[in-house]
């Protein structure tokens, strides 16, 4: 039996007595059947065209025309449902030709009983079709979004190896940035593409490389929130945009006449951003996300390569400044030589000398002088970093501890370049070294007292809470999660008044603002907190603002204490008190309560009326 028993049939027969025969009997069999007749070919297509059916039945014999002639036009529309002759006569000959002119079986009116049985058969043959034509479908997309990544992926990497290919060994920022540019119109297929620079000293993103011919009027420097580029750059996300005119107000000083769409993505170096490249379209193409994907695998190749050129720019054009000025700035230079005829030679500047605790005559040019002073607990670390600037070329950037011939342990942070000849092969490394020891000191003195706060927050049996200006929690104890009933990952973002009766607190109103002036240093209040099943239990509330001007709270400390015991313990207090008094004021026996001086301090009624 089939599932679904609702039927729309469409019968072609032109005796009223037989059409309603034929629905009683489907009705028998359990169908809720809507039966719309026609009486002959014509309008049996003209059926077919307007109205969904699950079954047609036709008599084969009609007016003025025969299955055959409803065959045919059924045929003609190509729908899929079963397709039965009912009739009162039928020549073995004319069911043979109507079976396989499409018609899915034939029966006599005479033998109805076999209707139902063959019309489930048939429902059931038909939505097996269906779901076959469905898998097929299916399988054939699958089969063609297979073929379309594999050659798109195989694109892909094909312009990712020659840009590599291409950028091996090459230092100059110009060149790296126009193979950048010229990739990233290769992979995405747009207009136009932009690579900016961020340049720190001067707080821009600075253009290094475009595809405009120059009619489109890039600016060379803009503030990062001036551009989609910039966006990227400060969240470090690609970015679609396929309604570029939208950001008008946010880049006025670039022109954008026709520019309907942009992707850009952020140049990362060890997790941090240093440039974004983009490419945009005129009216023509409507970016993605796989887009987006795609041009950050270029971005990832060509950033550090760019960052390394760009350092290496930066180092040979400012060698005789930072000579003059590394005793003023505390940063040493230096240069270690890779090359076979010169490896384990290092040159290093006074400064770098000093920092280690060398000098001219005690220094003697090798690059074990370098390792005699790295902390043991560091040198692996140390190691594992250089070897990976060799080997990819990425930008040697690393904090580690030296140990000085006098014995103190200084920290340093060295940050430097490899430089390769035309075949890609390390020439040299070219770094500056820094003194960091105060701010590392100062950074783990941070640390601790951090710790030491996690550690009386999370370890306090009292509820405890960090709330925000806005009033949402920002930070909560395991303490006060007990108390309320979710958990700390539920009750972060959520507002504190959420979970306190209000009612309870508008007599405290005016004291909080005091507190929120400055007036007062903490406002305590007892009111009703809502458990997470609903229940209610009396807490005292203890806050305390840190402002970051009058007036304007920076954020709030919550102490909450449930007091739900106390509250019940007073509260009884109270009732037995009444109690009693109700049982002194209604005893016919006098009673009269007399202090130590001897002065009457209560009696009650009885004694009233006696004395």
């Amino acid at each position: 039996m089939i599932a679904n028993r609702t039927l729309r049939l469409l019968l072609v027969e032109d005796s009223m007595a037989d059409a309603i025969l034929i629905e009683r009997e489907i009705r028998r069999g359990g169908f809720d059947v809507t039966v719309t007749r026609v009486q002959n070919a014509t309008e049996m297509g003209s059926e077919l065209s307007h109205n969904v059916f699950d079954l047609l039945i036709s008599d084969h014999s009609l007016p003025g025309s025969g299955s055959e002639e409803t065959l045919a036009v059924f045929c003609e529309s190509g729908i899929d449902i079963p397709f039965l002759l009912v009739s009162g006569a039928i020549g073995d000959a004319d069911a043979v030709a109507a079976m396989r002119a499409g018609a899915s079986d034939y029966l006599l009116k005479d033998q109805l009983a076999r209707l139902v049985p063959v019309i489930e058969r048939e429902l059931k043959r038909a939505g097996q079709r269906r779901a076959s034509r469905v898998v097929k479908a299916r399988l054939a997309g699958a089969e063609a979004d297979a073929l379309h990544e594999a050659t798109e992926r195989a694109r892909v990497f094909e312009v990712l190896h020659e840009i590599s290919t291409a950028s091996s060994g090459v230092l100059d920022v110009a060149k790296l940035a126009e193979l950048t540019v010229r990739g990233a119109l290769q992979l995405v297929k747009g207009d136009h593409a932009v690579l900016r620079w961020w340049e720190p000293d001067q707080g821009v993103l600075r253009l290094v490389g475009t595809t405009d011919s120059g009619d489109w009027g890039q600016v060379d420097d803009l503030a990062p929130e001036q551009s989609i580029l910039g966006e990227s750059f400060s969240t470090r996300t690609p970015i679609v945009c396929n309604e570029y005119q939208k950001y008008r107000d946010a880049i006025d000083r670039s022109r954008r006449d026709g520019v309907t769409g942009f992707v850009s993505v952020p140049l990362l170096v060890s997790d941090v951003a240093v440039g974004a490249l983009g490419v945009l379209t005129i009216q023509r193409r409507h970016f993605t996300d796989a887009d987006a994907k795609i041009l950050g695998f270029l971005g990832a190749q060509v950033g550090a390569a760019l960052e390394a050129a760009r350092l290496r720019t930066i180092l040979l054009a400012n060698v005789s400044l930072l000579e003059a000025s590394q005793e003023v700035g505390a940063i040493g230079t230096f240069v270690a030589w890779l090359t076979p005829e010169k490896a384990g030679r290092d040159e290093w500047s006074p400064l770098s000398l000093e920092i280690f605790g060398y000098t001219k005559e005690t220094y003697n040019g090798t690059n074990a002088a370098f390792w005699e002073r790295v902390h043991p607990d560091d040198v692996e670390r140390v190691r594992q970093a250089q070897a990976v600037a060799h080997e990819t070329g990425a930008i040697y950037d690393i904090k580690h501890r030296i140990i000085r011939p006098d014995g103190v342990i200084r920290w340093i942070h060295e940050r430097a370049a490899v430089e390769q000849d035309a075949d890609g092969k390390p020439i040299r490394f070219l770094g500056v070294t820094t003194d960091i020891t105060e701010q590392e000191l100062a950074s783990q003195a941070l640390q601790e007292s951090a710790e030491q706060f996690t550690g009386a927050f999370e370890g306090s049996g009292m509820g405890m809470a960090l709330i925000g200006p806005t009033g949402a929690y920002l930070l909560v104890n395991n303490a006060l999660c007990a108390m309320l009933g979710y958990s700390r990952e539920e009750l972060i973002g959520t507002m504190a008044q959420n979970y306190i009766q209000i009612h309870d607190t508008l007599r405290s109103v005016p004291d909080f603002e005091r507190l929120l002036v400055g007036e007062k240093p903490s406002h305590v209040v007892e009111a009703r907190y809502k458990h997470r099943d609903g229940t209610l239990f009396w807490a005292r509330a203890h806050t305390s603002v840190i402002l970051a001007a009058p007036g304007v709270a920076k954020f709030y400390v919550l102490h909450v204490e449930d007091i739900s015991e106390s509250i019940a313990a007073r509260a009884a207090l109270v009732e037995s008190e009444a109690r009693n008094a109700a049982v002194i004021n209604a005893t016919l026996d006098a009673m009269v309560v007399i202090d130590g001086a001897g002065t009457i301090t209560a009696f009650n009624p009885a004694a009233e009326r006696m004395f």
